[in-house]
């Protein structure tokens, strides 16, 4: 078999091609999370304070699309450094008193976050917070260890979530189906 024919052969020798880019994967991910953090910005609508965590995800869902998309004005570094760093203080003041008001909540039961609201905003707030982390380096060449982490985090959010609606909805069924 000549060299280079495979798909394979392709992604592991980092030869030219959509699959051998750690660039293409890395951005890929952004998109995910952009998806991730705009569905995140949706559900927020009947929240107490919504304004509040509608913009927490917007913001790193802008510099996902921003990333993902890559815009002439993005590869400003003094732009891209501004705002996840903007987001990254909001994300990490409402990690800590998110996870403050969840420790400090008697009606949490157990260590499972999403059983109450504190503890699903700190889950939110730290896939944030560590999104617009790897974010922060955006300028930089994207390399292979880079580009695999984003894809496994970009991948996780959305699989626990589907996961939850998924358990949501075989319990609802079960439950239709008792009665």
């Amino acid at each position: 078999m000549a060299a280079g024919n495979s798909l394979m052969e392709k992604v592991i020798h980092g030869r030219p091609g959509m699959l051998a880019s750690s660039e293409a994967w890395f951005r890929l991910s952004n998109a995910v999370m952009a998806l991730f953090f705009a569905m995140a910005s949706c559900v927020q609508i009947n929240d107490p304070d919504a304004l509040l965590w509608i913009v927490a995800y917007a913001l790193p869902c802008f510099a996902c699309v921003s990333e993902a998309l890559r815009p002439p004005w993005w590869s400003s570094r003094q732009l891209r450094m501004r705002l996840t760093g903007a987001a990254i203080l909001l994300s990490c003041r409402l990690l800590l008193v998110s996870v403050w008001s969840w420790l400090r909540d008697v009606t949490c039961v157990g260590f499972n976050p999403v059983v109450c609201e504190p503890g699903r905003e700190s889950g939110g707030s730290a896939i944030s917070l560590a999104w617009l982390l790897l974010l922060r380096k955006g300028g930089e060449k994207v390399g292979w260890k880079r580009a695999t982490l984003c894809a496994v985090l970009g991948l996780l959010p959305l699989a626990t979530w589907t996961a939850f609606l998924l358990g949501d909805g075989v319990r609802y069924l079960c439950s239709q189906h008792i009665t």
